[in-house]
C-alpha cells in the first residue's frame, strides 16, 4: 500500500486495498479454488495518472506486460504460454477491440475454464486440424472512454480523480523488484494451502469478481476487510443505479406502477408502454414493438394476439426489480 501511495492518487483509502489485494491476486490465479478474476479498469479523462497507475501495478504483477495491441494472436500467447497480468493502455477499448474482432476475448478472460478454437492446420484433419488458447488471465485497463455495458460486469472500475499531489517517482521495473521477489516468496508459502472459508457478499457475477478479493484480504490484512467491503458496496450501488436508468429499468418501473390495472393476470402492452413514454419528449417516445424484445429478455411472456399483453408474473417482476436496483432486496 506504502508503494501505491507513493506513485498514484486514488479516490479514497479503499483503494488502495483494491490495488493491493488485486496485486496478490495475481500471484494466485493457477491456484485450484481461483475461479474468477475481476477486470481493474482506470477511467478518467486525460493526465489524471491512469497509465502511471496502470505501469505500477505492472511493475509488481505477475508476470506484468502492457501494452496498447489488442490483436487477439499476441492476447493468446501471452495468455496461454506466458500467463501473463496485461495492462492494455489505450484510448477507447472497446472500439479498438471491435475493429480487431477481439471483443469476446475481454468478456471471458475473467473466466477460467474459457477458451478460444482456432482452426490453425486445416490439412490435419479433424481434431488435429484446430487448437484451443486459454484466455483466463489477470487485466487492467485504462481508456479515456468508459468500456461497454456488458464488460462493464466484470470489471472493477476506479475513477481517478485530479492528483492534489506530484509524483516525481516514476514506476520503473526496478522500483518494484523488491515487491516482485517477496511476492514471489508468498505465492511459494501459499501454494497447496486453502484460503478462508467464505460465502459471497454479492449475488451474479459481481460476487464472483470480488470474493478472490475478499478471501486474500481476510487472509492477509483481515483489519482492513470492512473497508474494502464498503467500497464493493458502493460499487454495486452505482452499478445497480446505471441499471435502473436503462430502458429495461423504465420498462420494469411502468409495470410496477401498473400492478393495480392487472386484470385476468394481464396487463396490456400498450398501457405500459404509453407508462413509459410519459414525460419523454415526442422524438424519443418508444412504440410496444420496441417494448417487447426487451419483456421478452428480462423472462416475461406475452400473448400472440394483436395488441399484445404481458403474463403476469409477480415473483418474476419483484427478482428484476431486485436485479436493476429498484427495489432493495430483503434481508438476509
Amino acid at each position: 500500500m506504502t508503494y501505491y501511495r507513493n506513485l498514484s492518487e486514488l479516490p479514497t483509502e479503499a483503494h488502495y486495498d483494491l490495488l493491493t489485494v488485486f496485486t496478490l491476486h495475481t500471484y494466485t490465479l493457477d491456484f485450484p479454488e481461483v475461479t474468477h478474476s475481476p477486470e481493474l479498469v482506470l477511467d478518467a479523462v486525460p493526465e489524471r495518472g491512469k497509465s502511471r497507475t496502470g505501469k505500477a501495478i505492472t511493475h509488481v504483477a505477475m508476470r506484468g506486460l502492457r501494452t496498447e495491441t489488442l490483436r487477439e494472436a499476441n492476447i493468446f500467447r501471452w495468455s496461454e504460454d506466458l500467463g501473463a497480468t496485461l495492462f492494455f493502455d489505450v484510448l477507447n477499448l472497446w472500439k479498438k477491440a471491435e475493429r480487431e474482432k477481439s471483443e469476446d476475448l475481454f468478456l471471458n478472460r475473467f473466466e477460467k475454464g474459457a477458451r478460444a478454437a482456432r482452426v490453425l492446420n486445416p490439412e490435419k484433419g479433424r481434431f488435429e486440424d484446430t487448437r484451443y488458447f486459454d484466455i483466463f488471465g489477470a487485466t487492467i485497463i485504462a481508456t479515456n472512454e468508459s468500456v461497454h455495458k456488458i464488460l462493464d460486469t466484470r470489471c472493477l472500475t476506479i475513477s481517478m480523480p485530479p492528483a492534489k499531489k506530484r509524483f516525481d517517482t516514476e514506476p520503473t521495473p526496478e522500483l518494484g523488484l523488491p515487491l516482485r521477489e517477496r511476492l514471489l516468496a508468498w505465492r511459494a508459502h501459499r501454494m497447496g494451502k486453502s484460503f478462508p472459508e467464505m460465502q459471497k457478499a454479492y449475488g451474479g457475477r459481481f460476487g464472483d469478481i470480488t470474493l478472490p478479493l475478499l478471501k486474500i484480504l481476510r487472509l492477509v490484512a483481515p483489519d482492513n476487510e470492512q473497508r474494502l467491503q464498503e467500497l464493493f458496496a458502493g460499487m454495486e450501488k452505482g452499478r445497480l443505479n446505471e441499471k435502473s436508468r436503462t430502458l429495461e429499468g423504465d420498462i420494469l418501473t411502468a409495470m410496477l406502477a401498473l400492478e393495480l390495472e392487472v386484470i385476468n393476470g394481464k396487463l396490456t402492452l400498450k398501457r405500459v408502454t404509453d407508462k413509459v413514454n410519459e414525460g419523454r419528449p415526442e422524438k424519443e417516445a418508444i412504440t410496444p414493438r420496441f417494448v417487447s424484445p426487451r419483456l421478452r429478455s428480462l423472462g416475461f411472456q406475452l400473448t400472440s394476439r394483436n395488441p399484445a399483453d404481458i403474463i403476469w408474473n409477480a415473483d418474476l417482476l419483484e427478482c428484476c426489480l431486485i436485479s436493476y436496483g429498484i427495489k432493495d432486496p430483503p434481508p438476509p
